[in-house]
């Protein structure tokens, strides 16, 4: 049967070891490894490390004696800093650590297996799917930040990964072991150990095997993009009828700097400027049917930009005569400027 050998639950706490305490943890941890080594064998010691109570009141011993989450952090680096040196005697490598070191992971055993002979890329595969099966499958809050993978010369290894959850101030630490594993979806942890917290997907329970099964048909027949659909489809609810345009206009009547879109009167300036053929503006009313056209109202969805000084003078100006120049002196053409205002309104919208 698989082996998962069980977790943890612990008070996610900030701060660093000081030094002194680091260097004892270094020194203590590996010497209780070499013995139990000697005394009972590497398998003994991937075992232990593999149960959470072990694993907790062997980083007490070593002196981190708080009950949070920063034990597993210390205890995990105490070893790679005491045991590596240690790897030819006594066989046993420390890989991964929290942060990006947990990322170099495969990395590292790739080199180990480069000198020791066992099977890197089976140990590689491993490490990713222990990592995947914690932070996908078993969906409990927990967001994996530590991978610890301790491993002998002859292939067999230990997990010890952690994640941490924010909002509860709490992590949970995750144990596996290697023997008799077989399956690393279908039960493979050996138990879990902490308070229940909330809903927890976890597929990996034998009694999730028909759903496993089930989510894997469900993808092959029906595709990623199809299945979104379908839930998008279940999830949403349609309107009682279309949405239909609706239009509010400011209580003020002179044109204010928050009332110009400058992106749309820019592209209204230019098309003017195009139609005329000769790529110059003549004294007509095109310079304010592009102001008026470039009016934002409440049902664009856009962003206000900012509008230099400079520019708001020269427009307010140009704009000032030209409606006084249509107004009084040429009346024929202020026909033709509301008819090309209402026009550019509606080819800019």
């Amino acid at each position: 049967m698989a082996y998962r050998a069980g977790s943890a639950d612990l008070p996610l706490h900030g701060g660093r070891v000081p030094k002194w305490l680091g260097e004892r943890m270094t020194r203590l941890g590996a010497v209780i490894v070499e013995a139990i080594v000697i005394e009972y064998g590497r398998d003994e010691l991937l075992r232990r490390l593999a149960h959470p109570f072990w694993f907790q009141s062997f980083g007490a011993v070593m002196g981190m004696d708080w009950h949070s989450s920063g034990i597993t952090t210390s205890v995990i680096g105490a070893l790679k800093r005491g045991l590596n040196p240690l790897a030819g005697e006594l066989g046993v490598h420390v890989c991964g650590e929290r942060g990006q070191h947990s990322r170099k992971t495969p990395d590292e055993l790739r080199l180990l297996a480069e000198r020791t002979g066992f099977d890197g890329a089976r140990l590689t595969q491993a490490s990713r799917l222990v990592a995947k099966v914690d932070s996908a499958a078993v969906q409990d809050g927990f967001d994996l930040y530590l991978h610890g993978f301790i491993v002998t010369d002859d292939g067999k290894w230990t997990v010890v990964q952690q994640g941490m959850n924010g909002e509860a101030r709490q992590a949970r630490r995750y144990h596996w072991h290697s023997r008799d594993l077989r399956d690393f979806v279908d039960a493979p942890h050996s138990a879990i150990d902490g308070p229940p917290k909330g809903e927890i997907v976890n597929l990996t329970d034998h009694r999730a095997n028909v759903s496993r099964g089930a989510q894997l048909q469900l993808l092959s027949a029906l595709g990623p993009d199809r299945i979104v659909a379908e839930y998008e489809a279940l999830t949403s609810e349609a309107p009682a009828q279309p949405l239909l345009p609706h239009l509010v206009m400011p209580a003020h009547h002179d044109v204010r700097p928050k009332d110009v879109f400058v992106r749309r009167l820019h592209a209204t300036l230019l098309r003017s400027a195009g139609g005329r053929g000769n790529g110059r503006l003549d004294h007509d009313a095109r310079p304010v049917c592009a102001l008026i056209a470039s009016m934002r109202t409440r049902f664009q969805i856009s962003s206000t930009l900012s509008v230099k000084p400079l520019f708001l003078k020269i427009a307010g100006s140009l704009l000032s005569n030209l409606v006084s120049t249509i107004a009084l002196m040429r009346p024929g053409r202020a026909v033709n400027t509301t008819t090309r205002s209402a026009s550019a309104m509606a080819s800019s919208i």
